[in-house]
C-alpha cells in the first residue's frame, strides 16, 4: 500500500470538493515547512488532522481498488457482460409461455 496521501483521498474520506482538499494539503505543507514538491505521508496527515490512521488507510485502499476496477480494459468488461447475458438468457428461456397471457 502506498504511503503518500493524495487530494483524491482527502476528497473521498472527508466528502469535500477537490479544491478544498487541495487547499488542506497546501496549508499542511506550509505549516510543516515542506516545499511544494515534497509529498505528505499518511502518518503526517493523520497526526496533523487527528484522524485514525486505520480508517483512512482502509478508505484509501477501497478508493484505489475502485479506480483499478474502473480503469480495467473494456475487453475484460465486455467479456464479463457477455457471460452474464448468456446466463440470463438461459434462465429466461426456461420460463417462456406458448401463448401470451394477460
Amino acid at each position: 500500500m502506498r504511503q503518500i496521501i493524495k487530494t483524491k483521498d482527502i476528497q473521498v474520506y472527508f466528502g469535500k470538493k477537490y479544491s478544498m482538499s487541495f487547499k488542506m494539503l497546501t496549508n499542511m505543507k506550509k505549516d510543516l515547512g515542506k516545499s511544494k514538491h515534497q509529498p505528505i505521508t499518511i502518518k503526517e496527515f493523520c497526526k496533523y488532522y487527528n484522524v485514525d490512521e486505520e480508517s483512512i488507510s482502509q478508505s484509501i485502499l477501497e478508493n484505489d481498488n475502485k479506480e483499478k476496477e474502473e480503469s480495467r480494459p473494456r475487453e475484460e468488461q465486455q467479456i464479463e457482460t457477455k457471460q452474464m447475458t448468456s446466463v440470463t438468457n438461459k434462465v429466461d428461456q426456461t420460463y417462456k409461455f406458448a401463448k401470451r397471457t394477460h
